[in-house]
């Protein structure tokens, strides 16, 4: 199987390093877990895509960055993925994805009746639920992202279908980080645990 992922080296490494080790753990076996982790250890800080073939040789681009910001205004769309399909590993683009991105807006991926929101089309949601940190449930179809892996461990995040007229989430992947997305979307997000989010990415960085 061919592994991809793109990420984002800082001074101190990989965001998320031990997760995109594990993600081409299983997506290539030990041989392209080693071959990302000899990148890591030399690669330039900056924005990267990484993709190792079938064969095992790895490839590397720079990318200007994600195209997520925030303030991103959002708009709902019904997911590509079929109901039951779960946790899928990160295609290469375009994938099922491709076409459903706008430039400037978060399409905001939702189960087929509009009332569960399980991703959006560059990352995944996480919200804010009066009690904690909820993350769709894992038989919810979506991309098995890097950052929430991460982030959900770090916080005890617990499972929960995430209504469509949330107003507490927020995005998160392995290039931007955690990004909060125009009012009313994130507006009852709480300040404090956003920032003790944004800092647990940064100390994710790694480079062995």
């Amino acid at each position: 199987m061919t592994a991809y992922t793109a990420l984002r080296v800082g001074e101190r490494g990989v965001i998320f390093f031990q997760e995109h080790a594990a993600r081409f753990r299983r997506c290539g076996g030990e041989a392209a877990e080693r071959a990302f982790r000899d990148f890591a250890a030399r690669a330039r800080v900056g924005c990267w895509t990484v993709q190792i073939d079938e064969s095992g040789v790895l490839s590397s681009r720079p990318m200007a960055g994600s195209r997520l910001f925030d303030g991103m205004p959002a708009r709902l769309a019904k997911s590509p993925l079929a109901p039951g399909a779960g946790l899928v590993e990160k295609p290469s683009p375009p994938g099922p994805y491709g076409a459903l991105r706008v430039h400037g807006i978060s399409v905001l991926l939702t189960s087929p009746d509009g009332a569960e929101i399980w991703e959006s089309c560059s990352a995944a949601v996480l919200a804010f639920d009066g009690r904690g940190l909820i993350h769709p449930p894992d038989d919810r179809p979506r991309v098995r992202s890097v950052a929430e892996t991460c982030l959900r461990a770090l916080f005890a995040a617990r499972s929960a279908p995430i209504p469509a007229d949330s107003r507490a989430l927020i995005l998160v992947n392995a290039v931007k980080g955690v990004c909060v997305l125009a009012a009313p979307r994130s507006q009852d997000f709480p300040p404090a645990l956003l920032s003790e989010l944004r800092a647990a990415v940064e100390s994710s960085a790694r480079r062995a």
